[in-house]
């Protein structure tokens, strides 16, 4: 690709050592011809016309391209604007030709609807050994809807099975052209188990935690790279004792709260990135006039970094959370352990009102991709982890924080990232992991 110009030159000179053969078909077409070709100036692009069979509105087309109007045809640029278009979702091609009206340069772009978009469905997977007497599984499906109406809303629906079980569907309404502005609603069921241990990994009591939750939200997205949120929650649950010895057998969980939260993404990749930042906060406010159990707040922020030299790509993060006031219910408590989150402990084994924790992955891309995996990307790494949870403000002490890490093999591939796994944290705590479709 990095010749491209040269071979294209060198097409355009063999067509035309051969103008005589092709004269005969070029008479019954008009001249069509393309951004970047040749030697002479760029022509300046001076309107765009969108021939769009989708259900799309025209206007959320006409945006995307509207960055390569009033410049000199490039065809990178056109090709970025393109790529735009074509990751709205339901298209089975889109292109375009450049042509000449009044006097005026500008673009013919072709957005062919798939009539075969029903949607799209990704798998996970999670199996983690202890090694000892524990393990567990889960299979997940998400599934997201193709365009429902001309804005791009869509229905998003999710489903696990295994040592946790969640239904959860949400219906992601676009308001306007931009695709700035939105509401969502959402519906979740849950099955989970939640155990307590010692600091030493004996598990001394275990519950089962069922609850339902419905949501409605709205906010605003910026461009693909940030969004801003504000919603409540209403729901209703029970966890009960299952096993071993604990205070309480039976707790009831209502619960009534209302939220703020803040994204940004620039991550050039959801699963294996190698450069850019993401960040995200959430402010939660449990009221009892909405029929929570209790007054409370809760804040909860995080960030990653991801940075490359050559091969090799280092991602360093920072997650915490608080309790700010009130006692929080058991399904709202904050959870840390498994692979990158301490590796070595069960996945969300540790659990409290309060968490800090940190991370330093690394990653190799190995020689040879290409030939290893039937061309699926290959990569070696391992991490460094740091973290800790606790109850009371003045239980936090450095000395208790935990420590731990991991090794691992991953692969990118069409169900998403895979990964293969050992992890090990003080204490000889240590787990095995194989992870299908779930990201860093």
């Amino acid at each position: 690709f990095t010749r491209g110009k040269e071979l294209i030159e060198a097409g355009r000179k063999s067509i035309q050592a051969m103008a005589d053969r092709f004269a005969p078909i070029a008479e019954d077409r008009p001249p069509v011809s393309y951004a970047g070709l040749g030697d002479k100036p760029a022509p300046v692009i001076s309107f765009v016309r969108i021939e769009n069979t989708s259900r799309l509105n025209q206007s959320l087309l006409e945006t995307r391209m509207a960055s390569v109007l009033g410049k000199p045809a490039d065809t990178a640029e056109i090709n970025e604007a393109l790529d735009r278009i074509y990751a709205l979702g339901p298209f089975e091609r889109v292109d375009y030709t450049m042509a000449e009206q009044d006097g005026l340069t500008g673009l013919i772009v072709r957005a062919e609807d798939s009539r075969r978009n029903a949607g799209r469905v990704r798998l996970g997977m999670i199996v983690e050994n202890d090694f000892n007497t524990e393990s567990d599984v889960a299979v997940s499906v998400d599934y997201r809807s193709a365009a429902l109406d001309a804005y791009g809303s869509e229905i998003r629906a999710i489903a696990t099975i295994g040592d946790i079980n969640e239904f959860g569907l949400e219906y992601f309404r676009l308001l306007e052209p931009e695709q700035s502005w939105f509401a969502a609603a959402r519906a979740e069921i849950e099955n989970r188990p939640v155990n307590v241990y010692t600091t030493r990994g004996f598990k001394t009591a275990g519950y089962d935690l069922t609850y339902g939750l419905l949501g409605i939200d709205a906010g605003r997205q910026f461009g693909n790279f940030g969004e801003i949120r504000i919603g409540t929650e209403l729901g209703t649950g029970r966890a009960k004792l299952n096993e071993g010895a604990a205070p309480l057998n039976e707790v009831d969980i209502d619960t009534g709260r209302v939220f703020a939260s803040a994204g940004l993404d620039m991550l050039d990749d959801p699963f294996f990135p190698r450069e850019g930042t993401a960040a995200k906060i959430r402010w939660t406010h449990g009221l009892e006039y909405l029929g929570d159990n209790a007054d409370y707040q809760t804040v909860t922020a995080s960030g990653v970094h991801a940075f490359t030299f050559g091969r090799n790509t280092f991602l360093t993060s920072v997650s915490g959370g608080a309790r700010l006031s009130g006692a929080p219910p058991i399904d709202t408590l904050y959870r840390i352990g498994g692979l990158f989150s301490l590796s070595g402990y069960r996945l969300d084994e540790l659990a409290g009102e309060n968490f800090l924790a940190g991370r330093l992955i690394y990653r190799r891309s190995l020689v040879n991709t290409e030939e290893v995996l039937f061309g699926v990307p290959l990569f070696v790494g391992g991490s460094v982890e740091a973290g800790e949870v606790w109850s009371r403000p003045d239980e936090f002490a450095l000395d208790d924080v935990r420590f731990g890490g991991s090794v691992y093999v991953g692969a990118n591939t069409a169900l998403g990232p895979v990964y293969l796994a050992f992890g090990r944290s003080e204490g000889g705590r240590q787990s095995a992991y194989l992870v299908i479709g779930r990201s860093f």
